[in-house]
């Protein structure tokens, strides 16, 4: 979990400066994370997978100490869910070279759109600031 939360946050500024084909790429990675993710997500699964696990751990030093499964919904995936969703948001936002982050946050979501955003707040705020950008775009033609 540690690595995947380093990898988050290592990537996902990436989404400002990257060509469509990355922006593509990207996409496929992140699909691929969260599906990982989603498959955690279930109960069954996370005791037969993850619990007791040394990779599940709060501490290296203390590999015994693991995240819960409530632990693991309650927070982290919430967590994870609200970093990508920034990162989109402000790809959404009005500025210089908008129209190329606009257009590779584009890409990722047709990407990921299976297993992301899976949380309404999270769908909710993509979708007004996407609003935001085709009335704007309606009202310049």
């Amino acid at each position: 979990l540690c690595f995947l939360g380093h990898t988050m946050r290592f990537i996902l500024p990436a989404l400002h400066f990257c060509s469509e084909d990355e922006a593509e790429n990207l996409g496929i990675f992140l699909l691929e994370l969260f599906k990982q993710l989603q498959h955690w997500s279930k109960k069954e699964v996370w005791e037969r997978e993850c619990h007791g696990y040394g990779a599940f751990a709060r501490e290296y030093v203390d590999p015994t100490k693991c995240i819960t499964h409530k632990e693991f919904v309650g927070r982290i995936l919430p967590s994870m869910n609200k970093r990508i969703s920034a990162a989109m948001n402000f790809c959404f936002e009005k500025s210089e070279k908008m129209h190329v982050k606009a257009r590779c946050a584009l890409i990722i979501l047709n990407r990921v759109h299976p297993v992301f955003p899976n949380i309404y707040p999270t769908a909710k705020a993509i979708q007004q600031k996407l609003q935001t950008l085709v009335d704007a775009r309606e009202g310049i033609n």
